[in-house]
Order: structure tokens, then C-alpha cells, then sequence
């Protein structure tokens, strides 16, 4: 794909990136088929990269949801992130202009609450064609690079925090999972064992997404540009009526099944032990049962209607 190719692409969203406006976009990547979608998603990390190299960070910037009264809030994490989707749903001049003179930013105010809509296009072309979710976080938020093997040492190249965790629902996530998975995940990263296991694989980052919902469960894994990404789709019904400490052993077992999964598609061997934190309290029998019992009624409804 072009650059000319991609800007056109992204004037059909009329100069904002939201829920309202990328359906178009949608249709479009999706009727083009799969390699135009990936070099879509392609170009938008690369102009993503630009950006964010760019030194917007701090910049005090107003969203048109802001109150007219209210003082800008400096441009860091999540926000940065959205506003650099917004300048590239602006357009290829604003875009080129803002990369010149940076400071100009302040001088405008911008929709970017929605702006990473202009992923959420990609994802969902992507499915359409595919039948599968998309493979890795959303296309356009930045992963480090893939180190270079020309010293031969795998393992001394691998990044500190070599595994990176996602996870996002239709609701909230319970408390103790989600310290739970974090605490695990922050384990993990710091075990040689663990390290060794994946640097085996000569990839570089490994990321674990799992999105929480009223469908299915369902599973995959894939490898793009020397990365790896484990995407997961659980009921989000498995957190009703459990304990904390139920909670925390629900979800070292949803990372043991993650790796699991990962180990059987790439070949891995088997990965280590899973820590489970000292709270860790496995489910009764009976509850256990009741709760899929439970989710089976709830798939057999959403069936039916």
C-alpha cells in the first residue's frame, strides 16, 4: 500500500476518527481483502511511530468535550495515544504540518476521546474476512521493536518485560483477577526459567489479550513482524458469585490455558509452572457446576434468539 493509497483511505473519515465516522472505512478494508487490511495496519503504526517521536507528550491540548472553562490537561498515556489517532484522522497535511511545527497542536481543539476508533476499522475488516479476531493489540498502538540477532544471544536480547498482558470487557474486570493476573504476570517476567523457556522460540515480545463477553470462548495465536500475540475470548459469566480468592485461582488457571494454547501452536514445549498467588482458593464442586451449568443456559439463549 501507498502512502497515497493510505492517506486516501483515511480521508474517508472526513477529518475525525470515531465511533460515527469509520464504518466507511471498515467497508472499504474489508471489501479490499486481507493484505490490504495488514498494510493498512501497517502504515498506521508506522505514522503512529512518527508521532510519537514527534514530542507531543505534555502538550496542553483541548478535546471538544472539554468545558470551555476547564484548563487542558497535559497530553500523557491512554490520551497521548488517542490524540495521535486524531492528528492522522486529520489528515496528510495537518498531519505533515503538526510534524514540522509540534507546538501548533495547542493552537486547535480536537475530538480525540473516540480517535482509536480508527484501529477498532482494522479489527473489525479484519474479522469479517477472517472469521477470527485480530491477532495482537490494536493495530497502530506501539510495541518495542524486534531486537536484533546479529550478536547471536537470544536471551540477552530479549526486552526486561518480554510478556505484556491485555485485558478489556463489556463490563467490569473483578479486582482480585485482575491483581491476580498482574501479580503473576509481573512473576513471570522476572523467572529465568520462564525467560528461557520463550527466548527458545527467538521472537520477542510475547502478548496475552483477553477480552471478556457474552460469547463464546474461542482462541488464537499468531506471530506478526517477530512478535508474538495470544488472543483469548472468555465468558465474562465465570466471575459471578466467586470469592476473591477464587477469583485469583480463575485467573492463574486462564493463564495456564493461555500458555498452554501458546505452547501447542509455536511449538514451544511445555512452559513452566504458573505461580499462583498464596490467596489462590479453587472453586467447590458444586459451585463449579452450578456456574457452567449457567453459562450453558446463557449460550443455549443467545442460540435461540
Amino acid at each position: 500500500m501507498t502512502d497515497e493509497e493510505f492517506w486516501n483511505l483515511v480521508g474517508t473519515l472526513g477529518g475525525e476518527s470515531n465511533r460515527n465516522t469509520v464504518g466507511t472505512l471498515a467497508e472499504i478494508l474489508a471489501s479490499k481483502g486481507i493484505d490490504s487490511v495488514e498494510e493498512f495496519a501497517e502504515k498506521l503504526t508506522e505514522n503512529m511511530r512518527k508521532l510519537d517521536n514527534a514530542g507531543f507528550s505534555g502538550a496542553l491540548v483541548r478535546d471538544v468535550a472539554d468545558p470551555q472553562e476547564a484548563h487542558p490537561v497535559p497530553l500523557i498515556g491512554d490520551a497521548l495515544v488517542n490524540f495521535h489517532f486524531a492528528v492522522i484522522a486529520a489528515g496528510k497535511s495537518q498531519f505533515h504540518e503538526f510534524i514540522a511545527e509540534p507546538g501548533r497542536v495547542t493552537q486547535h481543539r480536537w475530538d480525540f476521546s473516540e480517535s482509536d476508533a480508527i484501529g477498532e476499522a482494522v479489527t473489525s475488516a479484519y474479522e469479517k474476512i477472517t472469521g477470527r479476531p485480530w491477532p495482537g493489540p490494536l493495530p497502530g498502538h506501539l510495541t518495542a521493536e524486534q531486537p536484533s540477532k546479529t550478536n547471536g544471544n537470544i536471551r540477552a536480547a530479549l526486552p526486561e518485560l518480554w510478556l505484556n498482558l491485555a485485558l478489556h470487557g463489556e463490563g467490569d474486570i473483578p479486582a482480585p483477577y485482575f491483581d491476580a493476573v498482574s501479580a503473576v504476570a509481573e512473576s513471570i517476567n522476572a523467572d529465568p526459567d520462564w525467560r528461557t523457556w520463550w527466548s527458545n522460540t527467538e521472537l520477542g515480545e510475547l502478548t496475552v489479550e483477553i477480552e471478556f463477553g457474552d460469547r463464546s470462548d474461542s482462541a488464537s495465536v499468531s506471530v506478526r513482524r517477530g512478535q508474538a500475540w495470544a488472543s483469548f475470548r472468555l465468558e465474562a459469566s465465570r466471575f459471578k458469585g466467586n470469592t476473591p480468592g477464587t477469583l485469583a485461582y480463575l485467573a492463574c488457571i486462564d493463564l495456564e490455558a493461555a500458555f498452554a494454547q501458546v505452547s501447542v501452536e509455536l511449538n514451544t514445549g511445555a512452559p513452566p509452572t504458573v505461580p499462583f498467588p498464596a490467596n489462590a482458593t479453587p472453586p467447590t464442586p458444586k459451585n463449579q457446576a452450578a456456574r457452567e451449568r449457567l453459562a450453558q443456559l446463557r449460550r443455549r439463549r443467545r442460540e435461540q434468539t
